[in-house]
């Protein structure tokens, strides 16, 4: 039984089957692990029972939504998983190894485009870290990057004194990978397969950002603070109308703990996240997201998700699976 509002009711293989006595017109089910990639596959598995409808989600779960009729509902009262089989793979880094842009090969730039030789920082998000550029010589005593057994570890941690001087006099260091260098797309699904930082303080996200060095847009695919880690914060960022604004959905994911997916999928019509493969939020796509953008994984320290309780006394750490991208086919777009 749900609120008074809006509701999303998860389900998921495993938790048997269940009854919903209140679904209205605005509440969501957010169906997960069984197969489900359209509203006709949804349509097709529902029966009328009475004066119930009943959903067969496996050969021995179903959903029944009391007092309903089949005609009731509509699309976009079902989140469902995306349907991979019509995208391209486009870019995919496993993280066997870490492979550095240098010259004119390599991935990924430790640095943003804009950023000194020794590095980088974003001050007007508050942010409490350094990025560090691998390349700069001063600083090479700290690398936050490390890769084993194909996951890439970023850490956060306390600056060492020694480096400060190089480094602003920030407080920590951290590390921000982005393929400005070597991969831009327009249009598509990116997605993150990673294990989030759980500390106080910690700041971890994937993203996007124009390839012309253009900002706004910007596109967050995720974004979470480690002392709330079931936390999901997506949003879109936009100057379409002059000024900077953006759209942002808050969701709750049910457990975040350990290795999970986290996506985008971005058309010239809308966005929609993704957590684990099953849709969890969407919004129109503004008008000004119509050009090539890069990819960015990172770590940060501070801004909203506050200074570190324990001035990071133990490191901080992001551990990342891999990063895919995907391009639409003609008949998605």
């Amino acid at each position: 039984k749900g609120g008074s509002g809006a509701d999303i009711f998860v389900v998921k293989p495993g938790n048997g089957s269940d009854l919903i006595l209140d679904f209205g017109a605005d509440d969501t089910v957010r169906v997960g692990g069984y197969g489900f990639l359209s509203f006709d596959q949804v349509h097709a598995n529902m029966v009328q029972s009475g004066s119930n409808v009943r959903l067969t989600l496996s050969p021995t779960e179903f959903l029944v939504f009391e007092n309903k009729t089949i005609d009731q509902f509509s699309a976009n009262q079902f989140d469902l998983a995306l349907d991979k089989s019509h995208l391209t793979l486009t870019f995919s880094d496993e993280f066997n190894t870490l492979n550095l842009h240098s010259g004119s090969s390599g991935t990924w730039d430790t640095n943003f485009w804009w950023g000194a030789p020794n590095g980088s920082s974003l001050t007007t998000n508050s942010e409490l870290q350094w990025y560090v550029d691998t390349s700069y010589a001063p600083t090479s005593s700290v690398n936050p990057f490390s890769v084993q057994d194909g996951v890439l570890t970023i850490t956060a941690a306390r600056a060492p004194d020694a480096i400060k001087p190089y480094i602003n006099n920030y407080d920590y260091t951290s590390g921000l990978l982005t393929t400005y260098h070597s991969f831009t797309q327009t249009y598509g699904y990116f997605e993150i397969r990673a294990d989030m930082p759980e500390k106080q303080g910690a700041w971890p996200a994937f993203w996007l950002l124009p390839a012309d060095g253009s900002w706004p847009p910007e596109l967050d695919a995720v974004e979470m603070v480690g002392q709330d880690p079931n936390k999901l914060t997506l949003t879109s960022h936009s100057n379409a109308t002059g000024s900077h604004t953006k759209v942002t959905s808050t969701v709750y994911a049910a457990d975040t703990e350990g290795f999970h997916k986290y996506g985008v999928l971005w058309t010239p019509s809308e966005l929609v996240w993704y957590f684990d493969d099953v849709e969890v939020a969407r919004a129109p796509t503004p008008a000004d997201m119509h050009k090539p953008m890069y990819m960015l994984v990172d770590q940060a320290v501070g801004g909203m998700a506050g200074a570190p309780a324990d001035g990071l006394a133990t490191p901080s750490e992001m551990h990342v699976d891999y990063v895919h991208a995907y391009a639409l086919n003609d008949w998605f777009i």
